[in-house]
C-alpha cells in the first residue's frame, strides 16, 4: 500500500516544498509511479520539480519514504500564492490508499515572497 504526502510550502528565495511517497512496508525494492503536476501553479515558471508528465520514485529494500522536492522559482512577477497537485499513478507491485479519485493526490502552496514583501512594504507606507 502507497501514499502521498504534502510537508510543507515552497517560498521564492525561501523555503522548498516537499511532497513524500509513503510505503506500508519496506520489504524488497519498489517503483511508485506518479502523475504529471497540476495546480495552479505553472512548471517552470513557478516552481521547478516533480517533472512535467509523472514520474516515479525507487524505494530499495528497507526503505517505507521518499521525497519528491518542489522549489518556487524566484522571480520578479506580483502573485498570489499558487498550487502544485501530485497524485499517484497506478503501476505494478502496489495498491494507492485511500482508493478515491483522482487517486490519493495532495498539494503544496508555492508562496510568492514578492506579494508578501509588497503587502508589508504598503502597510508600512499606510502608517507614515
Amino acid at each position: 500500500t502507497v501514499w502521498i504526502t504534502g510537508d510543507t510550502h515552497a517560498t521564492e528565495g525561501g523555503a522548498t516544498g516537499l511532497f513524500t511517497v509513503h510505503r506500508s512496508s519496506g520489504t524488497g525494492a519498489l517503483t511508485v509511479n506518479h502523475a504529471g503536476p497540476t495546480g495552479t501553479a505553472t512548471n517552470s515558471v513557478d516552481y521547478a520539480g516533480a517533472g512535467t508528465t509523472g514520474g516515479s520514485v525507487s524505494f530499495a529494500s528497507g526503505e517505507t519514504t521518499k521525497p519528491i522536492s518542489i522549489a518556487a522559482v524566484d522571480d520578479t512577477d506580483v502573485e498570489g500564492t499558487e498550487t502544485v497537485i501530485l497524485a499517484l499513478a497506478s503501476g505494478s507491485g502496489y495498491t494507492i490508499t485511500p482508493t478515491t479519485t483522482p487517486a490519493e493526490s495532495r498539494a503544496v502552496e508555492v508562496k510568492a515572497e514578492r506579494l508578501e514583501r509588497l503587502k508589508s512594504q504598503l502597510d508600512l507606507d499606510s502608517e507614515m
